[in-house]
């Protein structure tokens, strides 16, 4: 009798140790994720435009086929300067060969 009780006992605490696993399965990489954009959304270079990306991969998935062509798409759309993210790295993206004399030649010391 002593040895039933014992074991509906364990069963019970096993069923909600199994509850919690379960919750906590769900609930870790949710707040990953959420950590994960906060952190890559505070890499990102102030005021400077771009697109966003998916999470986690940024805008991997956009530049898989043909790179090139995309930014040249994101160019007419944000500027000939922008910025991508790269996973959590921010890329900064030159279009143009003035763009790109200026910000080199007026922020050389930056680099």
């Amino acid at each position: 009798m002593a040895i039933a009780a014992v074991l509906t006992s364990l069963q019970g605490s096993v069923m909600e140790c199994l509850y919690h696993l379960r919750v906590a399965s769900l609930l870790v990489p949710i707040l990953y994720v959420i950590l994960n954009e906060c952190i890559r959304n505070s890499t990102r270079v102030k005021g400077m435009t771009g697109p966003w990306g998916l999470p986690l991969i940024g805008n991997l998935a956009q530049i898989r086929t043909d790179a090139a062509e995309q930014y040249r798409l994101w160019s007419k759309k944000h500027s000939a300067v922008y910025q991508i993210q790269l996973r959590n790295i921010p890329v900064i993206v030159v279009r143009s060969a003035t763009s790109a004399k200026v910000l080199f030649g007026h922020n050389a010391q930056a680099l």
